[in-house]
């Protein structure tokens, strides 16, 4: 059972409520379930030195940065990590001295971890990211944070019923450029909206090419 799953048992299960009355109980036992859930969150960031303790799932390049940022930050500390490449997990959890999993579920079972950072390939960020949010964990997810809308509308309304934060790394919709278009479009300025394309790039650095 996972941190919910306990807490539902222990609110009802005692006191008898089962079968037909236990959907009915449970609506009404939400919010003090989460609230309880939140609570669990708040005691473990206090043994972790009232860190965000962080998990990484992914390690390719945007994995491993978001982990150093995470890292560096004086609110956040890395616990954990896991790859599908064992040889590269094993190698991060010695650079961030932290712990490594051979399989993510693994991860989202340690309870010492409030939040993670996923960055796999596409096709598989959120179902690692419903997961996540199923075990009352935050969510980071790279772009594009999965390959259906529908499937992100999901974790969406997991991560409102849990009470957690769910995040898409869309950082390009606070760029002046994207912002000052927006305006023009709301202002009426640019006429009525008929296509939209976007090309983003960068420079490569040295070595890019073996990313």
């Amino acid at each position: 059972l996972n941190r919910v799953e306990k807490l539902q048992a222990e609110l009802l299960v005692p006191n008898g409520i089962r079968g037909k009355n236990f959907r009915s109980t449970l609506k009404n036992l939400t919010p003090r379930i989460f609230t309880k859930c939140e609570e669990l969150n708040l005691k473990t960031m206090e043994k972790n030195g009232n860190k965000i303790g962080i998990g990484v799932i992914g390690l390719g390049g945007m994995g491993k940065r978001w982990a150093e940022v995470a890292q560096n930050h004086e609110r956040s500390v890395i616990l954990a990590t896991t790859d599908a490449n064992q040889d590269k997990a094993r190698q991060f959890a010695t650079e961030f001295n932290c712990s490594y999993y051979d399989d993510w579920h693994k991860l989202l079972e340690d309870s010492s971890i409030n939040a993670v950072v996923i960055a796999t390939p596409h096709i598989f960020l959120t179902e690692i990211a419903q997961a996540a949010l199923l075990k009352g964990k935050h969510v980071f997810s790279e772009k594009p944070g999965g390959v259906s809308s529908k499937e992100l509308y999901k974790g969406i309304e997991i991560a409102h019923r849990n009470k957690v934060r769910y995040r898409v790394n869309f950082q390009i919709r606070s760029h002046p450029a994207v912002k000052e278009a927006k305006n023009k479009f709301s202002q009426g300025l640019i006429g009525k909206l008929m296509f939209i394309r976007g090309i983003y790039a960068h420079a490569g650095r040295e070595g890019y090419e073996k990313e």
